[in-house]
């Protein structure tokens, strides 16, 4: 049942229910970590086992580590694609980037 995968444990052990079945009454605490580890786990189906991206030769989006092609614009991912980080905030860029995509900064020249 969905209870027994996505809600918290009570002191028995047993999974707490998201509402009280005679009343209706939705557990707000019960309700509040469900929805945490709902967007955690669908937030992780969106990132690479790694956390590694790879950055679009073409337009300089980030993508999957393991993308063929990117999500923005459809092109050729390349692995051995040069990267350098963001001199702000650190994010991959390709390699004579002028401005960061993530936050806007200039990079050096």
């Amino acid at each position: 049942s969905f209870e027994a995968v996505f809600c918290p444990r009570g002191s028995d052990g047993q999974p707490m229910p998201l509402f009280d079945r005679d009343t209706g009454r939705i557990d707000p605490l019960v309700a509040y970590v469900t929805s945490a580890m709902t967007n955690a786990m669908n937030q992780s189906k969106n990132e690479s086992p790694s956390g590694q991206k790879l950055v679009c030769p073409k337009c300089g989006a980030a993508n999957l580590a393991n993308a063929k092609f990117c999500t923005e614009c459809g092109g050729k991912m390349e692995s051995g694609t040069q990267t350098v980080p963001c001199v702000k905030c650190g994010a991959a860029l390709p390699s004579g980037s002028k401005f960061c995509n993530d936050c806007g900064t200039k990079q050096g020249e």
